[in-house]
Parts: C-alpha cells; structure tokens; sequence
C-alpha cells in the first residue's frame, strides 16, 4: 500500500559554511504541515509550487539564505508510529 506524507524542512544559511537543514515533522496531509509552519512562524508571506518526477515541493517565504519547504513523498509499504 502507498502512502503519502508531507515533510515539512527548513534550509538556513545557504551559501556559507553554517548551512543547516532541519527536519521539522511528517505529516499525513499538506494542510497539517503548512499548520505546523503556521506554529513555529506564523503566516508563510509566499508560497511557490514545484513539481517534476519526484513528487511536489512547496516554497515557503523563499530568499537568497535558503527557505522552508513542504514536500510531498510517497512511502510504499505498511506504515509504522515512532
């Protein structure tokens, strides 16, 4: 069985020696990931929207030093809880 889930990331400092990637939490639906940005946040100030083979991936307030990013993946296979 397949299974979507949305990975909400941040990427921070992107172009010096102190880039960082943090995953925040795996979500079953786009909407949660986007809330718990909303959380940590507030309101993303803009969203962009790519796709291509490997799934879909949503920009969050995008700069230069790097953005937050929901990403969708399919999971083949039973899911378990941590």
């Amino acid at each position: 069985m397949d299974h979507n889930v949305y990975a909400l990331l941040e990427v921070r400092n992107l172009g010096t020696p102190d880039a960082a990637v943090d995953l925040y939490k795996v979500c079953p639906t786009y909407e949660d990931a986007l809330e718990v940005y909303r959380e940590r946040r507030g309101e993303p100030q803009s969203v962009r929207e790519s796709g291509g083979a490997a799934g879909t991936t949503w920009w969050l307030d995008e700069d230069d030093s790097g953005s937050a990013t929901i990403t969708r993946y399919t999971l083949h296979g039973p899911l378990e809880e941590a």
